[in-house]
């Protein structure tokens, strides 16, 4: 059953890259004013998932220490980091560029990752996958 859930990332994550694909070719980030946000949740969602993944895999952490609510601590902690760390990238890249409302935009971002995370979490440690 652990495996499933990193199946469902990988799965995810090649969603997500198609998806983005097709969007930088018909530049639907332009064009579709809430794209940007399915992405990031999306990619919070597939983010959480590969944390919880890697929380309850035996060899990482011992069994007796991953419990439910850590392994979603875990999982919002590594994908505000990314997420974080992928808003720094954009930035100094200038991939992003700064607006009026850029730092509500990063700010959005950042939570649809956390929120992605958040549910992802929720649903994989509430299976019984990990007992």
């Amino acid at each position: 059953m652990k495996k499933s859930i990193l199946y469902s990332a990988l799965i995810l994550t090649i969603v997500l890259a198609s998806m983005d694909f097709v969007a930088r070719i018909f530049f639907l980030y332009w064009s579709l004013w809430w794209f940007d946000f399915v992405m990031h949740l999306l990619a919070g969602f597939a983010g959480g998932l590969i944390a919880v993944w890697i929380f309850y895999h035996p060899d990482l952490f011992s069994p007796k220490t991953a419990n439910k609510s850590g392994g979603m601590l875990f999982a919002v902690i590594l994908v505000l980091f990314f997420a974080i760390a992928w808003e720094v990238f954009e930035y100094v890249h200038d991939i992003a560029q700064p607006s009026e409302g850029y730092v509500r935009d990063t700010a959005t971002d950042i939570s649809l990752g956390v929120l992605g995370a958040i549910i992802s979490s929720r649903i994989a440690t509430r299976k019984k996958y990990f007992n």
